[in-house]
């Protein structure tokens, strides 16, 4: 049980609660009859026992069954709400779930892709409509055999521009014979390239777009 899908661990759940229900004994007198019969038994050992006389073997069996049968129908009540319950649950998990993957769709809809714009010193402003594109020509502006020098950084696992091509290849760009990871978010391309302006000594000014 529990394998991280909350409808799957729910419906788990409700399959063991209907089970033990099923296994519990059922009995053909109602509730309130037995719990009626039970207070009435009650009151006779209460008074045996205020006079002073022996309770018989057959009234303490008598006792022992209605307290099963009392503590059965408990039972089955709390299991029959509990099952009721996990499925209002499991309703309310697949609205939620529903809503969420509602939102996350408008939301990815109407979410605009980020663009960067990056400023160098000599009053060179790289804008492109993508911010993959502004990346890569900002990398061409410091150098990629510049860049391909700074070992410490990396991306995905390896070296950010690199002259070896690696795996997967889906989000490599070759440029000028340069290996260049692209697989990186907008405000991480902006990082990486404030990290490299820093590394190499360029002062250079990177915004986020909408």
């Amino acid at each position: 049980m529990g394998n991280g899908d909350p409808l799957e661990t729910v419906s788990q759940l409700r399959v063991w609660v209907e089970g033990t229900l099923s296994s519990l004994r059922s009995d053909s007198v109602r509730t309130a009859t037995v719990r009626k019969k039970y207070r009435k038994i009650n009151g006779v050992i209460d008074q045996l026992e205020s006079l002073g006389i022996p309770i018989s073997e057959e009234i303490t069996l008598e006792k022992e069954t209605l307290e099963e049968v009392l503590r059965t129908s408990d039972e089955r009540e709390v299991l029959n709400l509990l099952a009721t319950e996990l499925s209002n649950l499991a309703k309310d998990i697949r609205s939620q779930l529903r809503d969420s993957q509602s939102l996350g769709t408008i939301k990815r809809k109407r979410e605009p892709a980020k663009r960067l714009r990056v400023r160098f010193p000599d009053g060179t402003v790289i804008s492109e409509s993508n911010a993959t594109t502004t990346f890569l020509r900002s990398l061409q502006c410091f150098g990629l055999e510049r860049v391909a020098e700074l070992r410490s950084v990396r991306a995905q696992g390896h070296s950010l521009v690199s002259t070896m091509k690696h795996e997967p290849s889906n989000s490599i760009r070759e440029l000028d014979g340069y290996f260049i990871e692209t697989k990186l978010s907008t405000k991480d391309k902006a990082r990486y390239i404030r990290r490299i302006a820093d590394a190499l000594q360029v002062d250079v000014t990177v915004e986020v777009l909408d």
